[in-house]
């Protein structure tokens, strides 16, 4: 969830680079496994990270921004450059980038 407490477009795009790095890494786990769940080593493999779909905070109703702890969610800009970058970020280890509308 992004566009509601502590957060920027700075962390976004660390968040991004995170994903990227773990959907990376579980590609190559995969890629190793001989088909049947099982790495090398014997070790179960995990599953791949196979979508991204950033979900825009609703301030409607959310108690956090009832209490004035929150703003009141991202803007239509910020969804737009948010998926946007996403795409760049994430390409090509994660190809599923959903809108959550």
């Amino acid at each position: 969830m992004f566009g509601h407490v502590e957060d920027s477009p700075r962390r976004w795009a660390s968040h991004l680079l995170s994903i990227r790095d773990a959907a990376a890494a579980a590609n190559a786990a995969a890629a190793t496994s001989d088909g049947d769940g099982v790495g090398r080593g014997g070790h179960r493999r995990r599953g791949r990270i196979t979508e991204f779909v950033p979900l825009p905070f609703v301030h409607m109703q959310a108690p956090v921004y009832l209490k004035g702890g929150a703003r009141r969610g991202p803007t239509l800009r910020e969804c737009v450059l948010l998926h946007a970058v996403a795409r760049l970020a994430l390409h090509p280890h994660v190809t599923n980038i959903q809108a959550s509308w």
